[in-house]
């Protein structure tokens, strides 16, 4: 009887039994392997996260009219985070109305062979302005 103890206790040490050195080092192995395979896993996943939200800024920026540089701003994570930063920047910069020209005053500008412009002095005036003196 303390055979067959021994018998069925054998079946279920075999699969707990300790693994031996060889053993311990390839299950190291892969358990090191697992774990860069996660890291990988999870780095993979980062990028395409970003990628997917720049795609996502890309796309709501060509809706709202935004240039690739004024998409650089825009903030949030759900569209329509997206969408409201879209609107605050077009909102932020829209161009002036365009009305009327503004009048600016005129500048009395002379050409350089006409210092005096039309109200050049004669000749006679020239003279009598060296005489004063």
């Amino acid at each position: 009887m303390a055979d067959q103890e021994n018998s069925t206790q054998t079946g279920a040490d075999r699969e707990d039994a300790p693994l031996g050195e060889n053993g311990i080092k390839a299950l190291q192995r892969e358990r090191e392997a697992r774990k860069a395979a996660e890291k990988e896993l999870a780095e993979v996943r980062a990028k395409m996260a970003e990628m997917q939200a720049a795609a996502l800024r890309r796309e709501v920026a060509a809706a709202k009219g935004l240039t690739e540089a004024q998409a650089r701003f825009l903030t949030g994570e759900t569209r329509e985070e997206l969408e409201a930063a879209a609107d605050a920047l077009t909102e932020a910069f829209r161009p002036a109305p365009s009305g009327p020209p503004k009048r600016r005053p005129t500048e009395a500008l002379r050409g350089g062979a006409d210092p005096y412009g039309t109200n050049a002095p004669s000749a006679a005036d020239i003279a009598d302005q060296i005489m004063r003196r």
